[in-house]
């Protein structure tokens, strides 16, 4: 964890592999794990200026968002994470779709194994935000705050147990 840097990852011998820079501008002041398992960088003013939960790639934790844009991505390998053959995508219309993967080109195939139909159609509107709140309930948010349930009310088991 570096004040001007944010968090930074290195390969065994010293070089930069991936760190946060690009996305903070105000400095890093300290790095703090929430009840929710959330990473959160903060600037002197205790102030979020990085988080994992808002950059989601293979899994989703309950209080998690994905965005319009946003995607999960399954590993090829229970070794190996690179991008594996299966996407799930929030797309900017608003549609939920899961598809496979070509591999390697990494071009989707035609085929969804789902798709949410939440574009935003004439009866409702469209899919702004894929939600896995607290309580375990998976669902589309809608641009007029209309949720699309993803899970089944029956299926749910407390987080506070």
């Amino acid at each position: 964890l570096h004040a001007n840097d944010g968090l930074v990852l290195t390969y065994p011998n010293g070089d930069g592999l991936w760190n946060t820079t690009e996305v903070i501008s105000d400095g890093v002041f300290r790095g703090v794990f929430n009840d929710t398992g959330n990473f959160v960088l903060e600037n002197a003013n205790s102030k979020s200026v990085w988080e994992t939960f808002k950059f989601p790639s293979d899994t989703l934790l309950p209080s998690q968002v994905v965005e319009k844009g946003g995607k999960l991505s399954s590993r090829l390998k229970e070794t190996n994470f690179s991008k594996g053959r299966f996407e799930l995508l929030l797309q900017g219309n608003g549609d939920l779709v899961m598809h496979s993967i070509n591999l390697p080109s990494g071009y989707a195939n035609q085929d969804d194994y789902y798709l949410s139909n939440t574009n935003g159609d004439t009866t409702s509107s469209a899919g702004t935000q894929l939600v896995f709140d607290r309580s375990g309930y998976l669902y589309i948010l809608g641009e007029k705050s209309e949720k699309f349930n993803l899970s089944e009310v029956e299926s749910k088991v407390s987080t506070t147990d």
